[in-house]
């Protein structure tokens, strides 16, 4: 459909340039850049900033356009993972035998599993280009994530109470010896001191304390996480996934007889894991003798268990909520310390508060405030109120005072 699709494009109007369709909001985007050597460079920069900061917040980085080059990032030819020996051309010019390879999608490095396909489409006469289109699909994993704030606030993996002079000495040196190597001191002289090098040198200083700690430190013996999940919501989950298997091998061997379907190892093994889940298909069978009342069925089942997976896991996620309210207001009353320990004792960048208890006075009862505006209204209510408590405002200069 018409907004199944974001473009971002190079240029204004008609012309020669470059279009990006994706399927997904982008967090950044940079279109096209004139000649312009200035610009080239204060751009390179920003783009930097833009993938430095991305990187501190585990983002993805995906890089894709027209490249006049063949570069060497830290990222692979999404193209060249399926097709390594290919000769395919994305550009040719008009009425000549030049022609390339020029228009590239560089995905990250763990992300060359979860290519399904990646394609060119001669619609050169349609789009009056000279460039072919080039398209990417990636897998949607059916993994279950950790939290994200437990998975960033895992603790060090090194244990310095093992360590020794010896070790010590052979930590120091290797650091030492690398950032000699490095072009940590030359970065100053040459660019002077900018967001863009001081990045460069801390990365770099990063990337060889690691790499001295690695060999030089002995290793903590980290325990797994393990994160207790609802039953239910791994049942139906497990049971979305079957049929959406079946689908899946249905759709694609949609050529052959319904008979060599139900007969296919594939088809019975999941066949046989939906029955352990309490799941029969035996009357979907025989009430959906035809293919695509199969493939209709098979698709509607994994739609609805995972809908109801969903649902499971919106009320276990409440419940948690709930509970956690009810501990930290608990702690509050009972004992502040312990209730300020808990918010401090894993690093965070910012704490932010997206639900508020709320105790009415008139009538003793509790609520749960959700509204932004109504929360920092309360919160700062509440902050004068201490502040009110604890100082007399007279004594307090004007340009510090509540406004």
């Amino acid at each position: 459909g018409g907004n199944k699709y974001r473009g971002h494009w190079s240029f204004d109007g008609m012309g020669a340039g470059v279009a990006i369709l994706v399927a997904k909001e982008l967090n950044k985007y940079i279109c096209k850049v004139q000649n312009k050597k200035k610009d080239n460079k204060e751009t390179l920069i920003q783009v930097k900033n833009w993938i430095h900061n991305a990187q501190q917040r585990n983002y993805k980085v995906i890089v894709m356009g027209d490249f006049n080059a063949v570069p060497s990032p830290n990222l692979i030819d999404s193209y060249r993972i399926i097709y390594p020996d290919s000769s395919s051309f994305t550009w040719k010019r008009d009425n000549s035998q030049e022609q390339s390879r020029i228009d590239i999608i560089w995905i990250p490095q763990q992300w060359g599993k979860k290519i399904i396909e990646c394609f060119t489409e001669q619609l050169e006469l349609v789009t009056k280009s000279d460039h072919k289109i080039i398209q990417l699909k990636i897998k949607k994993t059916w993994q279950i994530h950790l939290d994200r704030e437990v998975q960033n606030n895992i603790g060090p993996k090194y244990n310095i109470k093992l360590m020794c002079n010896e070790k010590w000495t052979k930590f120091t040196t290797h650091v030492e010896k690398k950032l000699k190597t490095k072009t940590i001191s030359s970065r100053k002289e040459k660019y002077g001191i900018t967001v863009n090098s001081l990045n460069k040198n801390w990365k770099t200083l990063k990337n060889i304390i690691i790499e001295a700690a690695d060999c030089a430190i002995p290793k903590k013996k980290i325990k797994k996480f393990n994160k207790k999940i609802n039953k239910e919501f791994t049942k139906n989950y497990k049971r979305a996934k079957s049929f959406n298997k079946l689908y899946q091998f249905i759709k694609k061997e949609r050529t052959k007889s319904v008979k060599y379907i139900k007969s296919h190892d594939k088809f019975l093994k999941e066949k046989k894991k939906l029955s352990v889940l309490n799941i029969e298909i035996e009357k979907i069978l025989i009430n959906n003798r035809k293919y695509e009342e199969l493939l209709y069925k098979f698709k509607e089942q994994s739609i609805r268990f995972q809908t109801i997976a969903r649902v499971e896991k919106k009320k276990e996620n409440f419940k948690k909520i709930q509970k956690a309210i009810e501990e930290r207001w608990e702690n509050l009353k009972e004992s502040p310390k312990k209730m300020i320990n808990s918010v401090l004792d894993k690093p965070r960048k910012s704490i932010i508060m997206d639900r508020l208890i709320v105790e009415s006075e008139s009538n003793n009862t509790t609520k749960i405030i959700t509204d932004e505006t109504e929360i920092k209204t309360v919160g700062i209510e509440a902050l004068r109120d201490i502040i009110n408590m604890a100082f007399d405002l007279n004594d307090i200069s004007e340009e510090w005072k509540w406004g």
